[in-house]
């Protein structure tokens, strides 16, 4: 059944002569289909670093892991002036929700970025982490290629938390992304 959806969703992608509608729910399809694949882990956090990166182990080896297409404002950039409250703010909660806790991660089409950091999306049961950041206005959005399966909706998600003034929106962008 698995093998089949994935036969189906690169079918789409290939034939369909409006590719472009059909490439984020084939990215959809793909990354679940990946989830059920052994492309995922639990894993139960240990230290959470700032809002979006945490510390892990995996298979006996402490893993730094980075959230795939969210970034939440800084809280321990070494450079003090890009700390805001906001990160600091954020941090906390994240803190409090995942610390000690099992989470999954699924991954994407790369799995490690230019740091070395694991990418995933996180699971905290049934829900993704990523899009509670987004949803609750404590992340913005962002799309670092080839990361993608999610990107359409993380917009969706960040839109909405903005017009509805959620978390750092209230206070603007620049409240939470100071420009350097």
């Amino acid at each position: 059944m698995k093998r089949l959806i994935a036969i189906c969703a690169l079918l789409l992608v290939l034939f369909v002569p409006c590719r472009s509608i059909f490439t984020d729910v084939t990215d959809q399809v793909l990354s679940v289909f990946a989830a059920e694949n052994d492309e995922s882990v639990k894993v139960t956090v240990d230290r959470v670093v700032d809002g979006d990166t945490f510390v892990t182990y995996i298979d006996g080896e402490k893993t730094r892991v980075r959230m795939i297409g969210v970034d939440t404002p800084e809280s321990v950039h070494a450079d003090e002036r890009r700390n805001t409250k906001w990160g600091k703010k954020i941090s906390k909660w994240v803190k409090k929700q995942l610390t000690g806790k099992e989470v999954k991660l699924v991954f994407d089409k790369e799995r490690l970025d230019q740091y070395g950091r694991t990418l995933a999306y996180v699971y905290l049961g049934k829900t993704m982490f990523n899009k509670t950041l987004l949803k609750k206005g404590y992340a913005r959005a962002v799309y670092y290629a080839p990361n993608g399966a999610h990107r359409k909706e993380f917009n969706k998600l960040q839109k909405k938390a903005k017009k509805a003034k959620k978390g750092f929106w209230k206070d603007g962008y620049y409240a939470a992304f100071p420009r350097r």
